[in-house]
């Protein structure tokens, strides 16, 4: 208690010392490090900042988590309490920067599943970057495989035309600027769709265009002077 007011601390590093008393008795004590979680505000369900600092020796009591049940607006929880953490306004995760920090299997994917499931039952539409091939399976309810095989082809195509092409302006020269106009016309079909398309998903790994680094130049082959570039394969990024 706080000035009254119940603040919840989270605990964030701890060091344990022992020391000896008159040679001969051991004295032990634990010394922690905490940061302010704040007031729960019942009404907006939400904790708030508390500007006071507790006084010296203030007692400390452990959360306890009593008759817990998941609310269906949630996404988590504090750990051990009935704190239930909640997205006020699901547009917030479109209109503001987002992330999900966490170490190796705390289930940011599934959070992240989830989140996503969310915005598209309220008309929200994703595009998504996929390297693990994971999300067209999690999310087959809102994708159209069909339709969008047949959008991924029109892209693989983009990457064959001109690939062996140089030109003389090198920022047109190999198949990424093909590519390029092919992901803006896909993605132009989709953001004005209206035929109920909400999920788009892209694993950059599919997409192996070549580009041009450099104006064309002479060269010696075959015993004759010939013009030309040289292209590259583009990475994944």
């Amino acid at each position: 208690m706080v000035q009254n007011q119940k603040v919840l601390y989270q605990i964030v590093g701890g060091l344990t010392k022992e020391e000896v008393v008159h040679q001969k008795n051991t004295y032990g004590y634990l010394r922690a490090q905490a940061q302010q979680v704040g007031i729960w505000n019942e009404d907006r369900k939400k904790f708030t900042q508390f500007s006071w600092l507790p006084n010296i020796n203030e007692p400390v009591y452990l959360e306890a988590q009593e008759n817990y049940a998941i609310e269906p607006d949630t996404v988590g929880h504090f750990p051990n309490s009935n704190y239930q953490v909640k997205i006020g306004n699901i547009n917030h995760l479109v209109t503001h920067n987002t992330a999900i920090l966490g170490i190796l299997g705390v289930g940011k994917s599934m959070l992240a599943i989830e989140l996503l499931e969310r915005m598209m039952s309220e008309g929200i539409k994703v595009v998504c970057l996929d390297l693990t091939d994971q999300y067209s399976s999690e999310l087959s309810d809102y994708y159209n495989a069909p339709y969008e095989e047949a959008c991924l082809q029109k892209l693989r195509a983009a990457t064959d035309q001109d690939r062996d092409v140089w030109q003389e302006n090198p920022e047109q020269g190999g198949s990424l600027p093909n590519l390029k106009n092919a992901f803006f016309d896909d993605l132009n079909g989709f953001i004005n769709n209206s035929d109920g398309h909400l999920l788009k998903i892209y694993n950059p790994a599919e997409f192996v265009a070549t580009r041009q680094d450099r104006a064309p130049g002479s060269f010696q082959a075959a015993g004759q002077w010939q013009r030309g570039a040289a292209l590259f394969s583009v990475t994944p990024v």
